[in-house]
């Protein structure tokens, strides 16, 4: 508690918040119920019903029952055995509505992993918002603390990245193979995209990504010296690094992939649903291309070179600090409008199981109980997996911004001060101290801010390109 000083104090009361709270106060809960709806499907009596069958049996039947009965020793005279039965699919059908209750959740897919990333972001958003506000009206209070805010931000991070893969490893269970092909798709197109935006010079894309890693190869040679440790050829070469960077980014945008189809059909099919509210329409493409008006930001000739007066076009200029403030509010202004979206979507996610009744109506032939009604019950008990595909990369991007943020903004005062107390300590050496303390010059803050400004950008281009391939994917396969 000596150490840390009042962030940890914040830090246990958020947790005691997740823990004793959460359960009775969740944001989680309260976006999938608060005026959601959902459609029941129709029991086996009420289809009997529908198309006129008589509950009674033939007299046929009956017998032929009584003399199974009798073959078997009456051992089922009590099981009551319910056998499938079809309906014509132009059934005069309507699907009951019911207000989505906490208690339907409990089998959903995916609902605990759904109701832990959304509250756990919400109290890293609070914890984020409470030490800056701290640290804008008294600054000396935090001036001796260890900041753990990115320590937040990396296990936010983490759990979205997790949540990821954890939406994205059934299908590579699965006998079909046409996700696992749509998977390696993106996987391979984003490993070279990605290849081919790391040689963009950085006078065009400004990551900094290159003047980062020279910064950082000078202090990690330097800190192997003070150590006793020589390393001839010096550090590795750049091109190993955005190799990593490459990879690390093919993986993400094979990730973002199904996400990013999600989001499309929710997209299209709000388009359809709404497309008298001319306002809403206009507000539900400026959520849509959100996304990619967020990577032009990083065009340097394009946004900042104009915005900071250096092309000479423009009276009005700003410095480059405000404009890299700026930038950061304009992403998190995104994804607020798209998190306002959210029950929006997940209504109309809600309402395929009508469309699919729709549909069917218009289709010859026949269809048995059960798939009618496995059509209708399968959209309901995918909802918290729809969710995270649409909340988990706004989470993810919220994070990616925030640790640019706070990247950019390093005050090693508070590292003094934890030298300050190790020097104290009987337990820590000199030889450590000295060691933690040339070691914190290694990971500079150039280039943790040039990663996370490039995976930020990163995280805007995958998020539009999935969405847009799963819009042309629609239009031109009309699923």
């Amino acid at each position: 508690m000596a150490l840390f000083g009042i962030q940890v104090v914040l830090t246990l009361v958020i947790a005691m918040f997740l823990h004793k709270i959460s359960p009775h106060m969740s944001l989680a809960t309260w976006i999938l119920c608060s005026g959601l709806t959902r459609y029941l499907y129709p029991t086996d009596e009420e289809l009997k019903k529908l198309v006129g069958k008589s509950h009674a049996k033939s007299n046929k039947s009956r017998r032929s029952d009584s003399r199974k009965t009798a073959a078997n020793g009456e051992a089922v005279k009590d099981f009551k055995v319910i056998e499938p039965f079809t309906i014509p699919c132009n059934v005069n059908l309507e699907l009951k509505t019911a207000k989505i209750e906490e208690t339907d959740l409990i089998f959903q897919y995916f609902y605990p992993e759904y109701k832990w990333l959304v509250d756990f972001a919400l109290s890293a958003i609070i914890f984020n918002i409470v030490v800056e506000t701290i640290a804008y009206l008294f600054p000396n209070m935090l001036k001796n603390d260890i900041s753990v805010t990115p320590l937040w931000n990396f296990l936010v991070i983490f759990f979205c990245l997790r949540i990821l893969y954890l939406l994205t490893s059934p299908y590579w269970s699965s006998d079909d193979s046409g996700e696992k092909s749509v998977f390696l798709t993106f996987g391979v197109f984003f490993f070279v995209l990605a290849m081919a935006v790391l040689v963009v010079d950085e006078s065009i894309l400004e990551f900094n990504l290159d003047s980062g890693y020279e910064f950082f190869s000078d202090e990690a040679v330097l800190f192997l010296k003070k150590q006793g440790i020589s390393k001839e050829g010096g550090a590795a070469p750049i091109w190993i690094f955005k190799l990593m960077l490459a990879i690390m980014s093919g993986f993400l945008g094979a990730f973002l992939g199904f996400p990013g189809i999600r989001m499309s059909n929710m997209f299209v099919d709000s388009l359809e649903k709404f497309h008298s509210n001319r306002l809403l329409v206009v507000l539900l493409y400026l959520n849509f291309f959100a996304p990619l008006f967020l990577t032009l930001l990083w065009i340097k000739p394009l946004v900042r070179e104009y915005v900071t007066g250096r092309s000479g076009g423009n009276i009005y200029t700003i410095s480059d600090t405000t404009f890299d403030h700026l930038r950061i509010a304009i992403i998190l202004f995104c994804c607020a409008i798209r998190f306002v979206f959210t029950k929006i979507h997940l209504q109309v996610f809600l309402d395929v199981a009508n469309r699919k009744i729709v549909r069917m109506k218009k289709e010859a032939g026949r269809i048995s109980n059960i798939t009618l009604q496995k059509k209708i019950i399968t959209v309901f008990y995918y909802l918290t997996a729809a969710s995270l595909q649409y909340l988990t990369p706004v989470i993810l991007l919220i994070f990616f911004t925030i640790t640019l943020r706070t990247a950019g903004t390093t005050d090693w005062d508070s590292t003094n001060a934890l030298m300050r107390r190790l020097q104290k300590s009987m337990i820590v050496s000199n030889i450590t101290v000295n060691a933690v303390q040339n070691l914190r010059h290694v990971f500079v803050s150039e280039l943790v801010r040039a990663v996370t400004s490039y995976f930020t950008w990163w995280t805007c281009l995958t998020m539009f390109m999935t969405s847009a391939f799963g819009v042309v994917y629609h239009h031109v396969f009309n699923v």
